[in-house]
């Protein structure tokens, strides 16, 4: 491959920045804007359970039910994990609820695939950090990243 071609491939004329770069700084963008829904943490001690913390979303309350002699501060790392694990699962309801990767599907496979593709369902993942997303062929099952959500259209597509 000719070095010009390279270079007008791997670089963004504009901005001097590596087409990586630009991904990269989109990606944390992204994620950081999505990553935020507001709730309150209510914690439930119990003098019944010995070992077990457990966390549950009631309404926008993340109820959080832990043994009473627990410390404050190991109690605090693990709230802190159940709270990411908790936001996730929250942005992919509402990712799966508010755009219909269905429709998207069913009309780019119109177009680019004559509607040969059969895809069982697509749906977003919240867990998936380092890849934009994933496909089961056999079983005929797409996950897209989260993280794609909010990137322009012609990146989603």
């Amino acid at each position: 491959m000719n070095s010009g071609l390279r270079e007008e491939i791997g670089t963004d004329a504009k901005q001097g920045k590596s087409l990586k770069e630009n991904i990269s700084t989109l990606q944390k963008d992204v994620t950081n804007k999505q990553l935020d829904p507001p709730f309150e943490v209510k914690i439930i001690r119990s003098n019944r359970r010995r070992k077990t913390i457990s966390a549950r979303m009631i309404k926008n309350v993340m109820v959080v039910y832990a043994p009473a002699a627990i410390s404050d501060s190991e109690l605090g790392n693990v709230v802190d994990k159940f709270k990411k694990r908790l936001q996730k699962r929250k942005l992919k309801e509402e990712l799966d609820r508010t755009q219909d990767l269905k429709v998207i599907a069913q009309r780019l496979n119109k177009e680019y695939f004559s509607g040969r593709l059969k895809i069982q369902s697509i749906e977003y993942a919240a867990n998936q950090k380092r890849i934009f997303g994933s496909c089961n062929y056999k079983a005929a099952k797409i996950r897209v990243s989260h993280r794609v959500a909010k990137m322009p259209h012609w990146v989603r597509n």
